[in-house]
């Protein structure tokens, strides 16, 4: 009796959630149905509107402009084009016009590359220029200072004024005389 209890307990809960699962499904499908037929109906409507806009644009050409000679918007008859060539001519010029204009526009592209060119060449050579100048004035710097170093330590071992002064005077420097002498040279020159 247990047994059969809840073996009709299973299948009703199966049934239940079967059921809700249909409905669910069934709601899912009727709005993409909805969906579906309303975009169907739109492109529908597009399309007619497109297919009626060439329709009417094919029945202009058709009844209104070949029965007046239209050619390209202007009312220039075949035979005077044939016999006159006023198409055929101003379509050259217009064409010569064209070629013209666009060798030109080419020109001028070309001689901007050209300047641009030269102008970048002559910056790079300028920052080479700069860059060479630092490096030699970094190497005089140097060796200077390694002339300075060497003077230096000889003037701290040399006990004579004469020699000392002689070098400070190599370097660029001047050293005065002890006991004022250095006015007497400065009143001399």
């Amino acid at each position: 009796d247990k047994f059969k209890t809840a073996r009709k307990t299973g299948k009703d809960a199966v049934m239940t959630r079967s059921q809700s699962a249909a409905v669910v499904g069934k709601k899912a499908r009727d709005k993409w149905k909805t969906n579906y037929d309303r975009l169907g109906s739109e492109k529908d409507e597009r399309n007619g509107q497109i297919i009626q806009k060439h329709s009417d644009a094919s029945h202009r050409i058709e009844f209104e402009h070949k029965p007046m000679k239209y050619k390209c918007g202007g009312d220039v008859f075949s035979h005077k084009e044939v016999k006159d060539k006023t198409f055929g001519d101003l379509q050259q010029r217009r064409w010569s016009e064209i070629q013209k204009a666009h060798d030109a526009r080419t020109m001028a592209a070309c001689i901007k590359i050209a300047e641009r060119d030269a102008k970048d060449a002559a910056k790079k050579a300028a920052q080479a220029e700069v860059a060479k100048k630092r490096v030699e004035a970094k190497k005089e710097i140097l060796k200077y200072s390694n002339a300075a170093a060497a003077v230096f330590q000889r003037i701290q071992s040399e006990p004579n004024e004469e020699r000392i002064r002689a070098a400070m005077q190599g370097l660029g420097f001047s050293m005065p005389r002890v006991g004022g002498e250095d006015d007497d040279e400065a009143a001399a020159t």
